[in-house]
């Protein structure tokens, strides 16, 4: 048996395998130059152990972090077998398609899936309705750099249906084109139920949408493609035409937008350009993020729709703001009858202070949360909630309005291989498919590959980035988190265009050092990285008040 252990710089963990309660043996992992290391020094065999039929392999371990908190842990890559008789070859790893039972401290113990959970085949729709009448319509404030809605009446869906699902089996995009023939932008569109789901909590309906946030005043031409079939929302397959959408044209007339001072609709759209800061393709000015970077369960919230907040998955956790109802001013926007101050009143909050930014994990299954995700259920992963990802919406919208950056982490290292175990495959291209199409025409925003990614290979996270470069539109900022280094990911053999850095001392003492080490590699290897620092201290500390600032001034300047 071989244990892969994971090696960290602030402590050294210690490991012990049991066979049927029995110690087998024990391995202390030394302490690493990195946040995250393996390799051979991290890896313990032991020869000739005998394993009897349905014996129980246990790996305990102790974490030796100096931080001694919660979000401490002592890591196993995996636990590999291999027979030492000749009659039975091959190797056997752990985890594969098995569930790991863990207990981190201060927490319930629970079971971590490895593998995707199984999802029903089975037929989930509700009474059938007649289907739309292919109507176009495009709303919204026809303004430069304002969200504008193009809705199409189209087949009638439940979302809870399965034969056809409407998130995999019908896609619609739409091609938005300036009259000057510059720019194009093909938009992934998707089910939004009755078009008021937010408010209605509605699952079902003929409401299909695409939205577009236009750079140039003047007139825009719109072409829809709206096909069906197994599986093209996640493939390329050319599917059927669905009757009265597919085709469908027309213009509308954009006009200069009026939004002044926060309202990021006033500096337009922030972009790449190939330096180490956004710039606004406004107003030209370039950006400097600054602001909150924490909960990572931003959207753990009980005025959200769906069964997360009773489901049994760590319900403790759910958030009300209730604090910041207060902050929350006449005139901004609420859902079902009065819904959502304390999340809104929080935004609110933050821009008062000065911030320009918030973060939130939209996926925390099997991790530290739990409660955020956009299907209708804890298990699936092919059906989505079409009203909490409405209500989600308002909220990134209001803070757009208040000039905040969203910092959108796709993952976090708990559940990174959770989807198609790591690959591009149909349950992670629907879950980045359906990210883009709803939110991706917001102004200010990155596509966080995942927080803390430790295991998933260079070809899965090049992969990863690639999708986003190919079908995000807008192409928005593509970062990724430490975890393991991502030297891997430098340079133009990958979409990735800029960094989330993590350190782990408490003085700050790391700030300067690893974020001049990711923009001096990116500019060498050809294409410079826009770096963040968003964990700036240690897990515990982050950003220190001044009335506990220990040595922050001084090592974190």
């Amino acid at each position: 048996m071989t244990l892969y252990a994971v090696g960290e710089d602030d402590g050294a963990s210690r490991f012990e395998l049991l066979v049927d309660g029995k110690t087998a043996g024990t391995f202390t992992c030394p302490l690493a130059d990195a946040m995250y290391a393996e390799g051979p020094k991290f890896t313990k065999t032991w020869p000739k152990i005998t394993v009897g039929k349905d014996a129980t392999v246990e790996v305990r371990s102790w974490v030796a972090s100096a931080r001694g908190d919660d979000f401490s842990r002592a890591r196993v890559a995996r636990v590999t077998f291999v027979p030492s008789s000749a009659k039975n070859p091959g190797v056997l790893v752990f985890p594969a398609g098995a569930s790991m039972r863990t207990q981190r401290p201060g927490r319930p113990a629970g079971t971590r899936p490895v593998a995707p959970p199984p999802v029903s085949g089975e037929p989930r729709a509700g009474p059938r309705k007649a289907d739309g009448t292919g109507k176009v319509t495009v709303s919204g404030e026809l303004k430069q750099w304002h969200k504008i809605t193009l809705t199409v009446d189209g087949p009638f869906a439940h979302e809870r249906d399965n034969t056809p699902n409407p998130f995999t089996d019908y896609r619609l995009t739409v091609t938005f084109t300036h009259e000057s023939g510059s720019p194009k932008y093909v938009v992934p569109g998707y089910f939004a139920a009755d078009g008021k789901a937010a408010d209605t909590s509605a699952e079902s309906g003929t409401t299909w949408r695409a939205h577009l946030s236009p750079d140039k005043t003047g007139t825009w031409n719109y072409r829809v493609s709206f096909v069906k079939g197994k599986g093209v929302a996640v493939s390329d397959a050319r599917g059927a035409a669905v009757a009265n959408c597919d085709g469908k044209s027309g213009t509308f007339n954009v006009k200069p937008t009026d939004k002044t001072g926060r309202d990021l609709r006033s500096k337009g759209r922030l972009q790449y350009v190939g330096k180490h800061h956004l710039r606004f393709a406004g107003s030209g000015e370039y950006f400097l993020k600054c602001g909150a970077d924490a909960p990572e369960n931003f959207l753990a919230y009980s005025d959200f729709d769906g069964a997360f907040k009773n489901d049994g998955q760590n319900d403790q956790f759910i958030k009300t703001w209730r604090a910041h109802v207060r902050d929350w001013r006449k005139g901004d926007p609420t859902w079902r009858a009065g819904k959502g101050k304390g999340i809104i009143g929080a935004i609110n909050y933050l821009a008062s202070e000065g911030m320009n930014v918030f973060s939130f994990i939209p996926m925390n299954i099997g991790g530290d949360d739990r409660n955020v995700f956009p299907y209708i259920t804890y298990r699936d992963r092919l059906n989505l909630d079409c009203s909490r990802l409405d209500q989600w919406e308002i909220v990134f919208a209001h803070g757009e309005r208040m000039g905040m950056y969203l910092h959108l982490k796709t993952l976090e290292t708990e559940n990174e291989l959770l989807l198609d175990r790591g690959d591009l495959g149909p349950q992670r291209k629907l879950y980045y498919r359906e990210l883009i199409a709803r939110f991706g025409h917001h102004l200010a925003m990155n596509w966080n590959l995942g927080e803390e990614i430790n295991n998933a290979s260079t070809a899965q996270k090049k992969s990863w980035a690639q999708y986003f470069h190919d079908n995000d539109p807008y192409r928005h900022l593509v970062v990724i988190h430490n975890g393991a280094t991502h030297y891997d990911l430098l340079g133009k053999g990958s979409k990735v265009t800029g960094f989330s850095l993590q350190t782990n001392q408490t003085n700050f003492g790391r700030v300067h050092q690893r974020t001049l080490d990711y923009i001096t590699r990116s500019a060498k290897a050809g294409k410079p990285w826009v770096v963040a620092c968003d964990e700036p201290g240690d897990a515990t500390h982050s950003l220190r008040p001044d009335n506990d600032a220990g040595q922050s001034h001084v090592d974190g300047r």
